[in-house]
């Protein structure tokens, strides 16, 4: 999900896995709650990569946190609708923070244990920032890239 407004919102079918894709409007005020609250953390001496388990921020009674669980909420609810789950379903959301500045990223990698796994990006880089000197080629802010899993 992304804190824009944009009419690519749907589900998508892609190899075997579907691909849920939000846009959330009116997400300015909520973003920078959040983009503070994380800060916040990570001043706090937390090392949000490690301590994922301690700090996640839809625990936290925030205005940006409880903005966020609630389109999460209404995600979930219509990916199982899409998938033909109709019926009562009890789930949690574990959240973890992560701040990446440029040239970090992080390796390729998969969520055991979970139904359903998604991203938020509370901030994003400018769209310029690929050219700054000295960036390898292969460095591309703003990204994810997901792999078959076949």
């Amino acid at each position: 999900m992304t804190g824009e407004n944009s009419d690519n919102n749907g589900i998508l079918d892609l190899w075997s896995t579907k691909f849920v894709r939000r846009k959330l409007a009116d997400c300015k005020q909520p973003n920078k709650d959040l983009l503070k609250l994380i800060r916040d953390m990570e001043k706090a001496n937390k090392n949000l990569t490690v301590d994922y388990r301690d700090t996640n921020p839809l625990e936290v009674d925030n205005n940006g946190s409880n903005w966020l669980r609630e389109h999460i909420n209404g995600t979930t609810i219509d990916y199982l609708r899409h998938v033909g789950i109709n019926y009562p379903v009890n789930w949690q959301i574990h959240a973890w923070s992560n701040i990446n500045r440029l040239g970090d990223y992080h390796d390729l990698h998969n969520h055991p244990r979970s139904y359903l796994s998604g991203t938020y990006y509370v901030k994003m880089p400018a769209q310029n920032s690929r050219s700054t000197a000295g960036n390898r080629a292969d460095v591309r802010p703003g990204c994810i890239t997901f792999y078959d899993p076949r």
